[in-house]
């Protein structure tokens, strides 16, 4: 028994062409890769800020006097908010990105 090549499946229809490989990327991908790429560049300019008021933050008397544990937590939120991203990204992405065979 002689293998193969198996023809890939469409989804859009019998008369559905499939995209060109050099074909440019549409509106809409342009768009959704500008909306993550600003907010990579906010939740880094959210860290650089926030690590310079870290002192403030525990200054007795000026600031809101955090004790090292509760400016640990303040500092870890970007980690879990990144992370909780990342997730959504996956799942999304996996989901709009993929296609049944």
């Amino acid at each position: 028994m002689v293998a193969t090549a198996r023809e890939p499946v469409r989804t859009g229809g019998d008369d559905a062409e499939p995209p060109a490989a050099d074909a440019p990327p549409t509106r809409f991908v342009c768009m959704v890769a500008m909306i993550a790429a600003l907010n990579s560049c906010n939740l880094g300019y959210d860290i650089g800020v926030n690590s310079g008021v870290g002192y403030h933050l525990q200054a007795a008397g000026e600031g809101m006097e955090l004790s090292d544990l509760q400016l640990e937590w303040f500092y870890g939120v970007f980690s879990f908010s990144s992370a909780a991203g990342a997730l959504v990204a996956y799942t999304t992405s996996d989901f709009l990105g993929r296609r049944l065979a």
